[in-house]
């Protein structure tokens, strides 16, 4: 509820949140998050023309990788033709674009206020389930042309890892799943000095704001008040009691307070991201070259 919150507030588009007490004849059968579908209806909300398509991040390694097929890891949610050619091609030009042209690209091809906030937004909060899947696409093919970002599936934020949680963490690996590539789009952003400088001016400029400074703790008092009358009859859920209830609040708030100290000591300790030279579908002959430099 808060992290939509949150991107709602920083002028991204994001799903509304209600929390609802549900009864049944008269039997109490819980409290529910009610999360808007993303669809037609999301787009008119946000004034978002529905000609335009939108993609869903559905699947583990969407994450517009070389490796990335479109057609099994994508879901499009509109124009229902089988048409994916303008996410193929985003994933291509990501992957290919020069170093050097790669600044311009991205401005060209992505909301590039948008693409900055999020991003900002996901580092804030500690989004650690996002740009691998829970994430969307829209392209503006009727009017801007431009991509947009939009977040889905908040639940793995806002502490579920603790601050040190990189700034650039965009994937994860694991025994059952494998390694999974890294995000470009995030990587090769972060990359480029002009666009991490457009970053971190964007995390301190949202962690100033009065909406996460101060709003944001208003929010959450209302909430408290509005569920507390409920939290020790729901024995559906996996909340033990009250206490242990506000607990889980309490370092829900003190991460959000906590985080933008633990990015800004990130940006100075931890070593930088580096750029791989990759030569996909190459092979290699008897003898491998590797090379690197030195890491700022």
């Amino acid at each position: 509820y808060m992290a939509s919150w949150l991107f709602r507030k920083s002028g991204i588009p994001a799903f509304l949140t209600a929390y609802k007490v549900l009864f049944f004849n008269d039997q109490f059968f819980g409290i529910y998050l009610n999360v808007e579908n993303i669809g037609k209806d999301y787009l008119q909300r946000n004034e978002l023309n529905d000609v335009g398509n939108l993609y869903k991040a559905k699947k583990d390694a969407s994450n517009l990788s070389l490796f990335d097929n479109v057609f099994y890891r994508w879901e499009k949610k509109n124009n229902l033709n089988g048409d994916l050619t303008d996410l193929h091609t985003l994933i291509q030009d990501l992957n290919t674009v020069p170093d050097s042209a790669y600044l311009r690209f991205i401005k060209s091809a992505f909301n590039y206020e948008n693409l900055i906030t999020s991003m900002a937004l996901n580092a804030l909060i500690g989004n650690g389930s996002t740009y691998y899947h829970n994430y969307y696409l829209y392209h503006d093919i009727a009017g801007s042309g431009k991509w947009l970002y939009m977040p889905w599936d908040l639940d793995k934020s806002m502490s579920s890892y603790d601050t040190r949680l990189p700034y650039y963490y965009t994937s994860w690996s694991s025994p059952s799943s494998g390694a999974m590539p890294e995000n470009p789009l995030v990587y090769r952003t972060l990359l480029n000095k002009e666009a991490f400088k457009s970053f971190q001016d964007k995390v301190r400029e949202i962690s100033g704001s009065d909406f996460y400074s101060k709003e944001f703790s208003v929010e959450v008092e209302a909430l408290k008040k509005q569920l507390a009358p409920f939290i020790e009859l729901d024995s559906s859920d996996k909340v033990k009691s009250k206490e242990d209830w506000e607990k889980a609040i309490n370092k829900m708030v003190l991460y959000k307070n906590e985080r933008p100290f633990a990015l800004e000591a990130q940006y100075k300790n931890f070593p930088s991201l580096f750029s791989l030279e990759n030569h996909f579908n190459n092979h290699f002959d008897k003898t491998a070259h590797l090379r690197w430099g030195v890491s700022n």
